[in-house]
C-alpha cells in the first residue's frame, strides 16, 4: 500500500486548497507517491476546491476543542498516531518541533515530519542563533525533523548559517502549468497586479502613483485584482481625484473566485505588478508567467530566484515608486521588449511546475514509490 502524507493546516480556507498548502499533497497524490489527506477546521461542504480542482485529495476535518492550533494538532496526532507516514506542517517554531519530537518517539520514530517556512526576508530580524544554550537544544530537537524547506534561496542560506535549524532545503513553490500555452492568450495593453489591495504587505499605492506618472498619455491601462482593504477606498478616491483621467484608465475589479476568469485576465494582459514590500514567495508570479507575462517586481528574495537570470522581468527596490514609473515607462515606449509569451511560459512550465516541485519534495523525504 501507498504511504499516508497529510498536511495540517488547521486555519486553511478554500483559497489556500489552490495554493501550496493543497497543491503539495495533491500533487503528491497524483504523481503517485502517496496517498495524500488534508486537514481544516472548516466542514468539508465550505471547500468547494476539493471537488472542481483537486479531486481525489482526501479531506479530514479537524476539530477545535482547545481553542489552541497547536493542542489541537497535537491531540488529532495522538488520536491517529499510526495512521500517517508523512506529516505536513507550516510555520514551524519550538513548541511545533517539540510537539513533533514527542510524536516521533511515541510513534517509535514511523512518522516523517515535513515543515515548510513560508519565511520571507524578514525571519533575518528574528532572535534564532544558534549558539546559546536554548539554541543548542533547539537544533538538537531541529536535527530530528525530516525535512525544511525554504521557498527562496537567500532565506535558505541564512537559515543554513546563521539559525538553529537544521539542513534546510530551497524548494520554491510550484504553479499549475498546461503543457501548451493556450491560443486564448491575447495579449493587450495591461499592467495587472492581483492580491489584497491596500494592505501594507502589498503596497498597493506604489504601484497607483507609478502608474500615475506614465499613465495618461498612453493607451496601457492598469487592472486591479483582490479584496479591497476598507481604509484603502478612501485613498482610492484621493487618488482619482489627484488624477481624474486615471477613472477611464485604472480598472479596480476587487477579488475574483472564479479562477477560469482569473485566468483571462492573466492571459490578455502583457506585464504583471507585484509590489509587495515582503513575500515568502509570491505565487501570482508563477501564475502570471504561466501565461506569458512580463514580470515587474520588488526586489525580494524569491522575485530574485524567479527573474534575476534571464530577461522575463525586471526588478526594482521596494516602495521605488520612481524606479518602477521608470521601467513602465520604458515598456510604454517600447525600450524594454517584452519577451515571446511562449517563451515565458516554457520557463515556467520547466522550472516552476507542481510535478517537478514535488518530485523533488518527494526525493528528500527518501520516498519510494510504492503500487497500491
Amino acid at each position: 500500500m501507498k504511504k499516508k502524507f497529510l498536511c495540517l493546516f488547521p486555519t486553511g480556507e478554500d483559497i489556500v486548497l489552490v495554493k501550496d498548502v493543497g497543491m503539495i499533497p495533491y500533487y503528491l497524490s497524483k504523481e503517485g507517491y502517496y496517498d495524500s489527506y488534508i486537514s481544516f477546521y472548516k466542514p468539508q461542504d465550505e471547500l468547494p476546491y476539493l471537488k472542481s480542482e483537486l479531486q481525489g485529495l482526501k479531506y479530514i476535518q479537524m476539530n477545535n476543542y482547545f481553542n489552541h492550533e497547536i493542542f489541537n494538532i497535537f491531540f488529532f496526532l495522538l488520536r491517529n498516531l499510526f495512521r500517517f507516514d508523512v506529516i505536513m506542517l507550516f510555520h514551524p517554531n519550538p513548541y511545533k518541533i517539540l510537539m513533533a519530537n514527542i510524536i516521533k518517539v511515541l510513534s517509535f520514530n514511523k512518522i516523517k515530519f515535513y515543515f515548510k517556512m513560508d519565511a520571507d526576508h524578514r525571519v533575518i530580524e528574528q532572535k534564532l542563533a544558534h549558539q546559546s544554550l536554548g539554541g543548542r537544544i533547539k537544533n538538537f530537537l531541529c536535527k530530528r525533523i525530516d525535512l525544511f524547506t525554504a521557498e527562496s534561496q537567500e532565506v535558505c542560506n541564512y537559515l543554513n548559517e546563521h539559525t538553529y535549524y537544521d539542513a534546510v532545503r530551497y524548494i520554491p513553490n510550484g504553479c499549475v502549468v498546461s503543457d501548451i500555452l493556450s491560443d486564448k492568450v491575447r495579449k493587450e495593453n495591461i499592467f495587472l497586479t492581483v492580491g489584497r489591495l491596500g494592505t501594507y504587505q502589498k503596497d498597493t499605492e506604489t504601484l497607483l502613483e507609478a502608474f500615475g506618472v506614465v499613465g495618461q498619455y498612453t493607451d496601457w491601462r492598469l487592472v486591479l485584482v483582490g479584496t479591497i482593504k476598507d481604509s484603502f477606498k478612501d485613498y482610492i478616491k484621493d487618488y482619482f481625484r489627484k488624477y481624474p483621467w486615471a477613472k477611464d484608465k485604472v480598472d479596480i475589479l476587487g477579488p475574483i473566485y472564479d479562477r477560469n476568469k482569473l485566468l483571462h485576465i492573466y492571459q490578455r494582459s502583457s506585464v504583471f505588478v507585484l509590489s509587495s514590500r515582503y513575500e515568502s514567495f509570491g505565487l501570482v508570479l508563477l501564475e502570471a508567467m504561466s501565461q506569458g507575462c512580463y514580470i515587474l517586481s520588488t526586489d525580494l528574495s524569491p522575485s530574485k530566484d524567479i527573474i534575476a537570470t534571464n530577461s522575463l522581468g525586471a526588478l526594482y527596490p521596494v516602495e521605488g515608486k520612481a524606479e518602477l514609473a521608470k521601467l513602465m515607462k520604458q515598456i510604454v515606449q517600447h525600450e524594454i521588449v517584452l519577451p515571446e509569451v511562449h517563451l515565458v511560459h516554457e520557463y515556467i512550465k520547466k522550472n516552476y511546475s507542481w510535478s517537478i516541485v514535488v518530485d523533488r519534495i518527494a526525493s528528500h523525504l527518501d520516498h519510494e514509490i510504492t503500487s497500491t
